[in-house]
């Protein structure tokens, strides 16, 4: 348990393990009001040793275990990051701030679920009950998807193509909607039909109903809506 203070925040990090769902949650609490800031769910076998410590100097949690070591970036001023792991291969972190864009009022909670290969981010309301406890609601959630190179090659030749039909042709190309539709991490927790909601052309491709049928039908757009809050592109 550590408290983060700043000028601007007074925020408690407390972690804990729960038993036979090989969960490891991070949880952090704003002191002046009460209520929950951000939860972060990971993988984490319950009967197995894992520690963590809160770094003062860059203000990352950081959780030491047999599986190796994570890092939760806690800042508010430095919302990415690189790192460099033991073999030197470079990582960039993402601060759990960074995600406050997605709320839809201030006071909301931000879940992470990230035990699995799906990680979820999702935006709950919260309240008190009669009993005083605090409750949960979902409002909605985002599936952030791991890029292949066939994803990465296309948004790479979307932000290379000079005209706007260039980009009409290479939507009307892709047989699947899929790569449009996921959340991307390098698009900064975006999808590419808000990028390319600014034409009404592709966006008329894109909402076609035998698409959007099809990916409904086969991942939802539950875990992948297509519009919600997103960053303002003039202030990333």
């Amino acid at each position: 348990m550590y408290v983060l203070k700043d000028k601007n925040r007074r925020q408690l990090v407390v972690s804990h393990k729960t038993i036979y769902i090989n969960t490891y949650s991070v949880i952090v609490v704003d002191l002046l009001n009460e209520e929950v800031v951000f939860r972060h769910d990971s993988f984490n076998l319950w009967e197995t040793k894992i520690m963590s410590f809160l770094n003062d100097a860059t203000l990352d949690y950081v959780s030491l275990s047999e599986r190796g070591m994570g890092v939760l970036g806690l800042s508010t001023q430095f919302l990415t990051k690189r790192v460099k792991d033991n073999t030197g291969e470079m990582h960039q972190v993402h601060s759990l701030a960074s995600c406050d864009y997605l709320k839809l009022n201030p006071r909301n909670h931000i879940l992470f679920s990230c035990q699995s290969e799906e990680r979820n981010i999702c935006v709950q309301g919260q309240y008190k009950n009669v009993e005083g406890e605090t409750v949960f609601e979902d409002i909605y959630s985002i599936r952030v998807v791991r890029s292949d190179i066939r994803d990465l090659l296309l948004l790479s030749s979307i932000y290379h193509c000079a005209t706007v039909y260039d980009i009409e042709y290479l939507v009307e190309a892709q047989r699947r909607a899929d790569v449009f539709y996921h959340t991307y991490l390098e698009l900064d927790r975006r999808n590419l039909v808000s990028i390319l909601a600014f034409d009404s052309r592709c966006m008329r491709t894109l909402l076609e109903r035998e698409r959007t049928v099809v990916f409904d039908k086969e991942v939802g757009f539950a875990a992948h809506p297509i519009f919600f809050a997103c960053k303002d592109p003039i202030n990333t």
